[in-house]
């Protein structure tokens, strides 16, 4: 188990109120008027909408899908934006840009208009932040895969990890079929592996815990920017980990070779 999020993220992220997936408008109520954009509070308020037409007229308009948001926030744009929620934390932050407005609204086609025009995946706010952190932080599977390029049809969209934290096994499958299945060995009782749906967001060949006494953690999977993952490790027979899942490290390289970044993975 290792630590990957900057700590002010989380802190953060641990006193907000999230707008629900199903209602994402909720973020924003400023009506940007019709028309070509005339600022950039605009057209961040139409990211943060999720608002996908009104984002293809600024974008074919001309405007820079990378267009930097002004220190300090347009006051239109401040006042609309709930600062409660995690858009608002970004705003709070510096360095945002559009297309982190726009994944905290969880609407594929806005972020797909954005990515479209060149709008930039690895940009990071003042804080470290990163459009993928933003939507692992709101577990959006979705999400996280759009922003990580994976395509229908591709091995990322036809791949799956399963994990049976009773059974103390990991097994990759592809459309239902088994590729590979191992034994594990997960988070002792005191430390448990979370259940949950995952996405495979980064991989290392070799890796070392910046939490326990830089531990050696090599064919690292981490799973959706977080601080568990599957590497390889040593099993004793039972649930004995920090809270990542140790495999046998000849099924480890396996697992890392075959499983692409955007990988969905299921512990149960």
């Amino acid at each position: 188990m290792i630590g990957k999020l900057p700590s002010t993220f989380l802190t953060a992220l641990a006193g907000l109120t999230f707008a629900a997936a199903s209602s994402p408008a909720a973020i924003v109520v400023f009506d940007s008027p019709q028309g070509p954009p005339q600022t950039p509070a605009e057209f961040y308020t139409a990211a943060a909408n999720g608002d996908a037409a009104r984002l293809d007229e600024y974008l074919r308009a001309g405007v820079n899908a990378n267009a930097p948001l002004p220190s300090p926030p347009p006051a239109p744009l401040s006042d609309a934006i709930n600062p409660r929620n995690l858009a608002g934390l970004l705003l709070r932050q510096g360095g945002a840009t559009p297309l982190m407005f726009a994944v905290t609204s969880r609407q594929s086609a806005a972020i797909a208009a954005l990515l479209a025009a060149g709008a930039n995946r690895e940009a990071a706010t003042r804080a470290g932040w990163r459009p993928l952190d933003i939507a692992a932080a709101q577990n959006d599977i979705a999400g996280m895969q759009q922003i990580l390029g994976v395509q229908p049809g591709s091995d990322a969209a036809a791949l799956r990890i399963d994990v049976s934290l009773a059974e103390q096994r990991a097994t990759l499958s592809r459309a239902g079929i088994t590729v590979l299945t191992t034994e594990i060995s997960s988070g002792r009782p005191d430390k448990p592996t979370p259940p949950g749906t995952y996405v495979v967001t980064q991989k290392y060949k070799d890796w070392r815990s910046t939490l326990y006494h830089n531990a050696s953690m090599p064919w690292f999977l981490r799973l959706s920017c977080g601080a568990v993952g599957l590497h390889a490790g040593y099993l004793p027979g039972h649930a004995a980990s920090h809270g990542c899942m140790r495999l046998p490290p000849i099924m480890a390289k396996r697992f890392y070779d075959l499983t692409p970044l955007g990988t969905v993975v299921v512990i149960r």
